[in-house]
């Protein structure tokens, strides 16, 4: 159970409803993960759900990428419900289960891909130290370009605060 109340639709002024619908509309009908306690403060829900369907539908990347960046921000961040939500869309996305499988054992997958590879390390570099050097990130721009990194940037962001939203209020999968 999460550490804030669950807010149903119908406890919520007028104004956080409209923002309540739009977000539901949004995505499809689904308010798992962060949204519920975000909306707690509903202007913050809707800028946050704005910047993450951008974040996660709208980058450079394709979804599997995207879910690849996702899921290494997941072990990063040590946010198991982040992991529980992203690791079965990243294989639906077409990520490679044994990508998958290494990554839940905090191991360094193999990759075929020289572009995944140079996500996986920015990514990874990112979590772990908040910053990324040189070789790391002209590598990526090498394989992608700088917009993308940009928006890699972001990205990782982006999952960083739903990880540690899960993780403060203590979301757990599926609630």
């Amino acid at each position: 159970m999460s550490r804030l109340p669950e807010l149903e639709r119908a406890q919520l002024p007028a104004a956080a409803q409209a923002v309540y619908d739009e977000i539901l509309a949004s995505r499809k009908g689904n308010l798992s993960g962060p949204f519920r306690v975000w909306l707690h403060s509903p202007e913050w829900a809707r800028r946050a759900a704005r910047l993450g369907e951008f974040a996660r539908y709208l980058t450079r990347l394709p979804l599997r990428q995207s879910e690849l960046a996702i899921l290494v921000t997941a072990r990063g961040q040590r946010c198991p419900t982040e992991w529980a939500i992203h690791a079965p869309i990243a294989r639906q996305a077409g990520l490679e289960a044994e990508i998958v499988d290494a990554l839940a054992r905090d191991e360094k997958p193999a990759f075929s891909s020289p572009q995944d590879e140079a996500l996986y390390d920015f990514c990874a570099e990112l979590n772990a130290t908040k910053t990324v050097g040189e070789a790391t990130l002209a590598r990526l721009i090498a394989r992608f370009d700088a917009a993308t990194a940009v928006e890699v940037t972001g990205l990782v962001g982006y999952y960083t605060l739903v990880a540690m939203t899960l993780n403060v209020f203590d979301v757990r999968p599926g609630e």
